[in-house]
């Protein structure tokens, strides 16, 4: 009633039997996604899910072996690779405009909802809720990630804030790091950074809502700034998955990337508490 819905309802087994339904949206608690992926795959409808897909790249996999077998499109938030900014980092990086990316930063956190639980719970946390963002975006940048090793900082019984950092080695030969966390409160710097053996790429923001890019070669020896409309909307997977029905056509989002990075999450995970680099 308060958002002028015209039809809503419960029972997720009668809305997945409607024939009139060609897709689905899945955006309950992050535990619940993969069973309500998999019931709707089953049901034949096309499935768009919100971040993270699954809760391990085994599950995820499972998942897409079950659309590719009923010919359905499956898709997953993040959709940071989507953005003008992004597409234009890509380029410049393509174009050899710093040179050989070296190492990278990535940093994105805040204090944490303070309307539902489920954030905080098994199979949820902030590297699957934040640091999602800053994997995807590093790896549709730099390729993908070699091994990862990870490190949190403790947490008080019932605490709820937690910093995650992680170390990534990429199979480039590129390393960076990766600043993550619920209660990491205000910061003033950019999401993501590349810095390359003849310059220094930074997004300016937050790679879910970027405005711009800064850029610094040695050959200019100063910063040049790239404005981007901020017209751009964190939801455009939406308008990429319904295309991607629409026209029969793959789209831009990458079922592949988005498993790659759920691996990356497992294997950071498997090393805190095997305190090893995990390849």
């Amino acid at each position: 009633e308060i958002f002028g819905i015209a039809e809503c309802g419960t029972d997720i087994a009668a809305l997945l039997s409607r024939k009139d339904i060609d897709a689905v949206i899945v955006l309950t608690p992050m535990q619940c996604h993969a069973e309500h992926v998999r019931l709707a795959l089953a049901s034949g409808k096309h499935v768009l899910s919100e971040k993270t897909l699954a809760a391990s790249a085994e599950e995820g996999r499972g998942l897409t072996a079950l659309a590719a077998e009923r010919g359905l499109i499956l898709r997953a938030a993040p959709f940071t690779t989507l953005s003008p900014v992004f597409r234009d980092a890509r380029h410049r990086l393509e174009r050899g405009e710093i040179g050989e990316a070296l190492c990278c930063r990535a940093l994105y956190g805040w204090e944490g909802p303070d309307w539902a639980d489920w954030f905080f719970r098994p199979g949820a946390g902030a590297l699957r809720d934040l640091g999602v963002y800053a994997l995807t975006t590093l790896t549709g940048l730099l390729g993908p990630v070699a091994s990862v090793f990870a490190l949190a900082s403790a947490v008080e019984p019932g605490g709820r804030g937690q910093g995650l950092q992680l170390s990534l080695r990429f199979a480039s030969g590129c390393v960076g790091a990766v600043t993550t966390g619920f209660g990491l409160g205000k910061f003033q710097a950019s999401g993501i950074e590349i810095y390359g053996s003849t310059g220094t790429l930074q997004f300016i923001g937050q790679d879910w809502e970027p405005k711009g890019l800064q850029l610094w070669t040695t050959e200019t020896g100063c910063w040049q700034m790239f404005d981007q409309e901020a017209t751009w909307p964190w939801t455009d997977g939406v308008r990429d998955f319904c295309a991607s029905i629409i026209e029969e056509t793959a789209g831009d989002l990458s079922i592949d990337h988005a498993l790659h990075v759920l691996d990356i999450i497992d294997q950071a995970l498997a090393s805190l508490d095997g305190g090893m680099p995990r390849p």
